[in-house]
């Protein structure tokens, strides 16, 4: 049986609920997801940031399957990043000194869970593959930690969170797309992953923007996961509307699963607004700011949690 079955019976799985995800938010997660899919793919932006794929360990040069959306990870992110930003500091623990993982057990139950954070990054990708990806105090193990299911994002500015669960769930067919840029002019981009059990491939993948289906193809990965892609035109219309669908032995899977994401004159000024229960809902997301670096990593482990701050020349610490 494939995981398509199980991706539908989840409660409208990558819809917009209360403002969660951002536009942002799903940009910095796929960036993760592309990581994961293919690490080998990225070699120019390891690069770019200082490394090279070949220090990394051969289960990091594996590709592993995408990282769910999960709501509650998305806004336990979401809330440290915002918390980051509001109080000007850098750390895993809360402006008030609440621990790490007492402040995402708030959000998340389980206890399997780890996080990456960073700042000074100009954009979601050099975040991820040159930042979290080139550094070796954790945070490209966390990345391309095979334990991982699921994944929320926070954004604001040049502060970013990712926070790792845990839960022993699988994979679902299609974890996240975008579109890119954030607010096209003549033409646009997207993106989306794909993941198969049995590793087949998807016999239909496509964006359906504005009603009208485009073919996707694989970008990065295998046929049976991997990330897809398709590049093109804008439509005429002012706004516009798409989502993701696939069909592999009869089954149909599609991101997000009732909803449309998009962009344009549709009643909205955010380039980050949702469609969600038939209505555009709006919800702000920075722009990244100045350059620089600075990124930072924790996980726990099935026994005890692990900190890492080592860009920054922090000791490392056991959290209880």
């Amino acid at each position: 049986m494939i995981w398509l079955i199980s991706a539908v019976a989840s409660a409208a799985y990558g819809d917009a609920v209360d403002g969660y995800p951002t536009y942002d938010e799903r940009v910095l997660h796929h960036w993760t997801n592309a990581a994961r899919l293919d690490p080998e793919a990225h070699e120019p932006h390891y690069t770019a940031g200082g490394c090279s794929v070949d220090v990394f360990t051969d289960d990091e040069r594996t590709g592993k399957p995408a990282l769910r959306w999960d709501h509650n990870l998305t806004r336990a992110a979401r809330f440290h990043t915002d918390d980051m930003a509001d109080n000007d500091f850098f750390d895993h623990a809360s402006s008030d000194g609440t621990d790490g993982l007492i402040r995402i057990a708030q959000y998340y139950g389980s206890s399997a869970v780890g996080e990456n954070i960073s700042q000074g990054y100009p954009d979601h990708r050099a975040a991820v593959l040159q930042g979290w990806m080139c550094s070796t105090d954790g945070h490209r193990g966390n990345i391309m930690d095979a334990d991982w299911s699921e994944l929320g994002t926070g954004v604001n500015g040049a502060l970013r969170t990712q926070d790792f669960g845990g839960d022993p769930i699988l994979p679902v067919s299609i974890a996240m797309g975008v579109h890119t840029p954030a607010i096209p002019s003549i033409s646009v981009g997207f993106y989306a992953d794909w993941y198969d059990a049995a590793g087949r491939p998807p016999e239909r993948f496509e964006v359906v923007m504005n009603g009208i289906p485009h073919p996707m193809s694989l970008e990065w990965g295998e046929a049976g996961q991997g990330m897809y892609s398709w590049a093109g035109d804008l439509p005429l219309e002012s706004c516009v509307m798409y989502h993701f669908e696939a069909d592999i032995d009869g089954a149909m899977a599609r991101f997000p699963y009732d909803g449309s994401y998009g962009w344009g004159d549709c009643d909205f000024d955010d380039p980050g607004a949702q469609w969600s229960d038939g209505q555009w809902r709006t919800d702000g997301g920075g722009d990244p700011v100045d350059e620089g670096c600075g990124c930072d990593a924790g996980r726990s482990p099935r026994v005890g949690w692990m900190l890492v701050l080592g860009l920054f020349g922090v000791t490392r610490r056991r959290w209880p």
